[in-house]
């Protein structure tokens, strides 16, 4: 899907696509010179390395607004009852959930606040996002990046998050 997006906006585009670091690690330097990495679900952190040889830049579609970096940010979205929920597309950096945000697309969330609804609302907005900036990622060698928005949150990890989801013991 990711794909057929952007060939519309630029058909001569290549893509690998890599579902772990491993087959990441293994496209050539003179592959990732040319490159632009387009993150979305990756269950790995990038190493620094690859992010520094890659010519065009990584972007991530995180599935969160701003306010929740890290790991699993619907669970946190969904204990926190947030009254707004979306996707944030950013610049990956070596620290996760860090980068220069490019922009983000927020919905207001109602009841119930369950972290399926959540994530129900990331995937949407994400793709929302994806759409919005499809002709810049496509073809654009330099990105602009929306300078007024900045991560808000602390950036929760996979610890805490396992941690909200185990039962309560109450003695």
């Amino acid at each position: 899907m990711i794909r057929k997006l952007l060939q519309e906006w630029n058909p001569s585009l290549h893509f690998s696509h890599c579902i772990h670091k491993r087959a990441l690690s293994k496209l050539s330097g003179r592959t990732l010179a040319k490159a632009r990495i387009i993150s979305f679900e990756f269950p790995d952190i990038v190493p620094e390395t690859l992010l520094a040889t890659t010519g065009y830049g990584a972007f991530n579609l995180h599935p969160g607004s701003p306010a929740y970096p890290g790991w699993a940010p619907a669970l946190f979205a969904a204990e926190d009852r947030a009254p707004v929920f979306g996707a944030t597309l950013h610049g990956m950096t070596a620290q996760v959930d860090a980068g220069p945000i490019l922009g983000t697309e927020l919905k207001r969330t109602q009841a119930p606040y369950e972290q399926h609804a959540f994530e129900k609302l990331a995937y949407g907005a994400a793709w929302a996002l994806l759409q919005r900036f499809a002709p810049d990622l496509a073809a654009l060698p330099n990105i602009p990046v929306a300078r007024w928005q900045q991560w808000q949150g602390p950036r929760r990890t996979r610890r805490q998050a396992e941690a909200l989801k185990r039962p309560q013991l109450v003695g």
